[in-house]
């Protein structure tokens, strides 16, 4: 970190290093280290790996993190580019988390269409499951019916989580082409 004014504003050059902490057992190391960076309110430069911040308790300046592989530095940059977002459009409503352990079985994707669109179609799909209890009424059937049906409900929360991030999705994604910038991967159609 190379800090330039102090938390009043006057001028204090000092650098210095400040080890992010990761939780590489849960979660991305970008997103890990993002929690950090966020308290500083960091904006893009034009050099890669390297950011501006303003932090009120600190003081204001640039960093530059270093010791990330790509693919980590890459989606820090994405996130520091989803909180200069954040700043203009207001806090994003149940953000979908960055798990290491895991994406591979969930949907990665922050668009609400498409989580409210999987939450009726597999709540459809469990009241089907649900129709086999009459007509074959094995145990087996209703074990797995009854499986279907609390699937479907808890998609059906997953819909209604999705409902609240509409508004301000579309007001990310609008934002971002005002800028005429490349959409961020957290705002594409599909991540």
């Amino acid at each position: 970190m190379h800090q330039t004014h102090d938390a009043s504003g006057a001028p204090a050059p000092v650098e210095f290093l400040e080890i992010l902490p990761t939780n590489a057992i849960t979660e991305t190391v970008g997103s890990s280290a993002m929690r950090f960076l966020a308290t500083l309110n960091p904006s893009r430069t034009d050099r890669e790996n390297t950011f501006f911040y303003s932090d009120p308790a600190r003081g204001s300046g640039w960093l530059q993190i270093e010791g990330f592989r790509q693919s980590d530095a890459d989606r820090v940059y994405q996130l520091v580019r989803m909180e200069e977002i954040v700043r203009v459009v207001g806090p994003e409503p149940r953000k979908n988390p960055d798990y290491l352990l895991g994406n591979a079985f969930i949907l990665r994707s922050n668009n609400p269409w498409i989580m409210i669109a999987l939450g009726v179609v597999i709540f459809g799909m469990s009241l089907y499951g649900l129709s086999y209890i009459a007509v074959y009424p094995h145990l087996a059937w209703l074990y797995i019916s009854l499986a279907a049906v609390l699937m479907g409900l808890a998609i059906t929360i997953w819909v209604i989580l999705g409902r609240q991030r509409v508004g301000w999705w579309h007001r990310a994604r609008r934002r971002v082409r005002e800028t005429g910038e490349k959409m961020p991967d957290d705002l594409r159609i599909w991540s």
